[in-house]
């Protein structure tokens, strides 16, 4: 009420769904819209793929590709607070340097793995989807899916944290039979197909994928 009505309002934001639409449609009046990138649409400086894999065996197929990959400014995507937490200590005892970022972190241990990572000291970094958003890492090799985002958009912010700046980058990602609907819904938002592919020192199986027969168990071996 104490602004002037001749004035100017501008609205940023990395990520606008309907309910935002709703609210900013209040405080605009016949806006214009600059989009930098349609929903759903991905960076062509990354390429994409996936990998199979039983539940169980997530861990070993982790450290066979960053063995194969390189263990170099990564960052890796788990679901929950305490995958991130597994993820990185398991990264660490196999030699690898690491550090988790969730939001069970404060914002002073957050900022230091962040700082740690550009400055090399930290090779991977193992975060939920708090970092996926809003926040620049340059210069990010690749990016892995441990597990598949809930929400499909989430896929898009996620790797979009590698190939940036015109540099090209990497995104493979972990699929269970658990996660295959999941999977569909992101290749349906971003309107293609995402390759499979095979990583040395893991030996795949396609099968994994399918519904178990009555009486059968599937999911590997421990």
């Amino acid at each position: 009420a104490a602004t002037p009505k001749t004035r100017q309002t501008l609205l940023f934001s990395a990520t606008i769904d309907r309910s935002i639409e709703g609210v900013a449609g209040t405080f605009l009046r016949d806006p214009e819209v600059v989009e930098i990138a349609h929903k759903g649409e991905t960076a062509d400086t990354v390429d994409q793929c996936i990998v199979h894999v039983p539940q169980v065996l997530k861990a070993d197929l982790l450290r066979a590709t960053i063995a194969a990959w390189g263990h170099e400014r990564v960052i890796v995507f788990a679901r929950t607070k305490n995958r991130t937490e597994e993820c990185a200590e398991a990264l660490e005892a196999a030699g690898f340097h690491a550090e988790s970022i969730h939001s069970d972190k404060t914002q002073g241990r957050r900022r230091r793995a962040l700082e740690n990572f550009r400055r090399g000291k930290t090779d991977i970094l193992v975060a939920t989807d708090v970092l996926a958003r809003g926040i620049d890492v340059p210069e990010v090799n690749y990016v892995i899916n441990f597990d598949l985002p809930d929400m499909a958009e989430d896929y898009v912010h996620r790797i979009g944290r590698t190939g940036r700046a015109g540099e090209k980058g990497f995104a493979i990602s972990f699929v269970t039979r658990e996660t295959m609907k999941t999977l569909k819904e992101i290749e349906k938002l971003i309107g293609k197909d995402i390759p499979f592919t095979t990583i040395e020192g893991y030996e795949t199986d396609p099968s994994v994928l399918e519904k178990p027969k009555r009486g059968e168990r599937k999911g590997g071996t421990r």
